[in-house]
């Protein structure tokens, strides 16, 4: 008599609880909308095959800074209704309404219209915190305006005396106080430079003088923003790599504007890649020949030396490529697999990228048959054990690992929790954060599949029949992307 009995251990996919660790990048014209549709389909063909291993649009989000696109009119109106609320003595209503108003300014691109609502946003919120009896608040709003512009004068229409008062009695403390020099410069050097916003009418490189706290600083040349930074009195120097920053345009799909020089568009999405804190970076390109043929192409790039691992490109047909092409061409870059639709260059083609995605061949069935006898009766049972404790033994060092991991997680985590991510020097030690923990997550998932495959198999032999010769007694292990199955027969 015989019997099937399947033990299944299912273990969560590699990318399941992981930070995603490729991204989609658009290189070329960005206001080119074939480029942008074509990525925006490349990028969910990608996200089917890759899942969480793709960085999401929120992801992209938190990680690659970007300057708001609300209009300062909207900003200007929650203003006005945080004016309209002091006035109506709702002094926490204003409050509110002024730090989320204050908050979109500093979104803004840097110039006159962002300096001007930051002014007016921060001498309301003193206005309304004096009349919530926090005096050493509203203070620090006003010499947050004085720091950099001491020659402001007061509407006397709007402030009442006592308010004038004290912004002139802060005005003439400012000026007394001791300044820090701070050298900004940036590739390529003029570079006009915003801080808070405000222009200062220096360009690098240059020296600026501030009073000891915290400011935003970007830089700016033939009207591309570098990204801001935030410095504060720990902060000798800033550098901004202006012909990088200002090329990246945010989006769904973060897109490279340069004029078509290949070893400069390498470099960029290899900067953005490392900026992003992500291992390769996916590129996509679109190009025109001179005969009217349009062409789609993708690259797979290692930001960790700079190595072109695979690349492909497929031909347009009619106004663009059909979207059986563009799969394959999502399915050469993730996992290698060629078809006579893409055309590839001759580049190094072995990447472990498949498999992080989840890509993994799935392997033959291993069988072991083994014949038990009358005299084999107590052999099983004590292999079975052994095997039951081993198991236990690697699922609790895969639970070690885990908590290794989040830990590692969450410290890199902190490194972007104020939404400005770490400075270029930082990357490095970023990489390594992160390489880290990904390091101890795979150990981990890797210690759960051996456990549940020790722990199934020594359950099989426990619970084998004794006393009897049986027939031959068979078990088979199958391994599939983020799941183990094992199944005996006695």
């Amino acid at each position: 008599m015989g019997k099937w009995m399947i033990a299944a251990a299912s273990v969560l996919a590699w990318t399941a609880d992981a930070s995603a660790r490729s991204a989609l990048i658009a290189a070329g014209g960005c206001e080119d909308p074939e480029l942008l549709h074509w990525s925006g389909q490349l990028a969910e063909l990608l996200r089917e095959r890759m899942g969480q291993q793709l960085l999401s649009e929120d992801e992209l989000t938190m990680r690659l800074p970007r300057f708001s696109s609300r209009a300062p009119a909207e900003l200007e109106r929650q203003l006005e209704g945080a004016s309209r609320a002091y006035f109506q003595a709702d002094h926490a209503t204003a409050d509110q309404r002024a730090l989320d108003a204050l908050a979109g300014v500093e979104l803004l691109k840097p110039g006159p219209r962002r300096w001007q609502l930051y002014v007016r946003g921060l001498l309301l919120r003193a206005l309304i915190l004096r009349a919530r009896n926090r005096s050493t608040e509203a203070a620090e709003q006003i010499r947050r305006v004085l720091r950099l512009d001491p020659s402001h004068r007061l509407d006397s229409d709007y402030f009442s005396p006592s308010m004038r008062a004290l912004f002139d009695r802060l005005r003439r403390q400012i000026l007394l106080e001791p300044k820090v020099v701070l050298a900004v410069t940036s590739t390529p050097a003029g570079g006009a430079i915003f801080i808070d916003g405000l222009d200062v009418h220096q360009v690098t490189p240059a020296t600026v003088e501030l009073l000891a706290g915290r400011y935003s600083i970007a830089v700016s040349k033939d009207g591309h923003f570098s990204f801001p930074r935030t410095v504060d009195r720990t902060s000798s120097s800033v550098q901004f790599d202006l012909a990088f920053e200002g090329s990246v345009r945010p989006g769904p799909v973060p897109c490279i504007d340069d004029e078509g020089d290949e070893q400069l568009r390498m470099s960029n999405a290899l900067k953005l890649g490392g900026l992003l804190g992500i291992d390769e970076v996916l590129l996509i390109e679109a190009a025109r020949r001179s005969t009217g043929e349009s062409w789609v192409s993708a690259a797979l790039l290692r930001v960790q030396g700079g190595q072109r691992i695979r690349d492909g490109w497929i031909r347009a047909s009619g106004s663009a490529p059909s979207s059986s092409e563009l799969a394959e061409l999502a399915e050469l870059i993730t996992t290698g697999t060629p078809s006579s639709n893409v055309h590839q260059s001759d580049v190094a083609t072995a990447s472990p990228l498949a498999e992080q995605m989840g890509k993994r061949p799935v392997p033959e069935q291993v069988g072991v048959q083994t014949q038990l006898t009358a005299s084999s009766k107590t052999w099983p049972k004590v292999l079975g054990a052994a095997l039951l404790g081993t198991g236990a033994l690697a699922v609790g060092t895969g639970v070690l690992l885990q908590l290794r991991s989040d830990q590692s997680w969450a410290n890199l985590s902190r490194r972007y929790a104020d939404g400005t991510p770490p400075a270029i020097g930082e990357l490095a030690a970023v990489q390594s954060i992160r390489k880290q923990a990904d390091w101890q997550r795979r150990a981990a998932f890797a210690s759960y599949a051996l456990g549940a495959t020790a722990v199934c198999t020594g359950a099989l032999f426990i619970l084998s029949r004794s006393g009897q010769v049986d027939r031959a007694a068979k078990t088979a292990v199958r391994a599939a992307p983020g799941a183990v199955s094992i199944e005996g027969s006695w």
